[in-house]
């Protein structure tokens, strides 16, 4: 039986089936515009290889996040990871060899902004 998070024990385990975590990354996993640390990047890392996914949303760009974060964690495992840039404007993806991938898989800037919306961009 999964135990979940309760005010007596203070305690949460999670069912072994969870393949997603979801973070912010300011003021969560980094504070702004600075490196995540090495036990944050450590902790990451044991996320990927256990097979767990990465979902990273930050109001930064793709090479903000890359720069502070997914540049430190192991290349073999960035396919797992997911970038929401922007607050969710565009979400961007990595091949097995751990590059970016040359598209976003979704982008509201390249589909809803016309070339005028683009350039106040």
């Amino acid at each position: 039986m999964k135990e979940r998070y309760s005010m007596k024990n203070e305690k949460m385990i999670f069912g072994i089936n969870k393949r997603l975590v979801i973070s912010d990354v300011d003021d969560t996993l980094a504070y702004p515009y600075m490196h995540a640390s090495d036990d944050i990047i450590y902790g990451l890392n044991n996320l990927l290889k256990r097979g767990i996914g990465l979902f990273f949303v930050s109001g930064q760009g793709i090479a903000n996040i890359r720069q502070r974060i997914i540049d430190r964690l192991d290349p073999g495992s960035r396919y797992r990871i997911l970038v929401g840039t922007c607050s969710g404007a565009e979400v961007w993806g990595f091949d097995e060899r751990g590059e970016l991938l040359p598209c976003p898989f979704y982008s509201k800037y390249e589909e809803a902004f016309n070339d005028e919306m683009k350039a106040k961009w």
